[in-house]
């Protein structure tokens, strides 16, 4: 599933403004809250957890990326991206995240 330009998530608390990228397992977009602020929201790619490969081990990455954000959610430090939010989106697990304008970091 791709969100597209406009689609609410979380009970209409976010807005989805555009897609930001993508990787491995996961997709990131960025969507506005109910104050405006921008924010990124992460979940997994739905293609991947419909894979044959990946069909039995469904249960596994969801609750692996719930379990990922929940910790992250815990960090308070002034380098690490703050978690507004963490949620379930049509069987998807999510996490609304403050959004840090500049470049990507980028490992050579």
């Amino acid at each position: 599933m791709v969100w597209n330009l406009g689609q609410q998530l979380f009970g209409d608390r976010y807005i989805i403004e555009r897609k930001l990228g993508e990787g491995g397992i996961g997709i990131t977009y960025l969507a506005k809250n109910q104050r405006g602020e921008l924010r990124v929201i992460k979940t997994l790619k739905e293609q991947i957890l419909n894979r044959p490969a990946w069909i039995n081990k469904q249960d596994k990455l969801r609750q692996d990326f719930r379990d990922e954000t929940l910790r992250l959610a815990l960090c308070g430090h002034p380098h690490i991206v703050q978690v507004e939010n963490v949620f379930n989106e049509v069987n998807l697990p999510c996490m609304a995240m403050e959004y840090i304008e500049g470049e990507d970091l980028v490992f050579s």
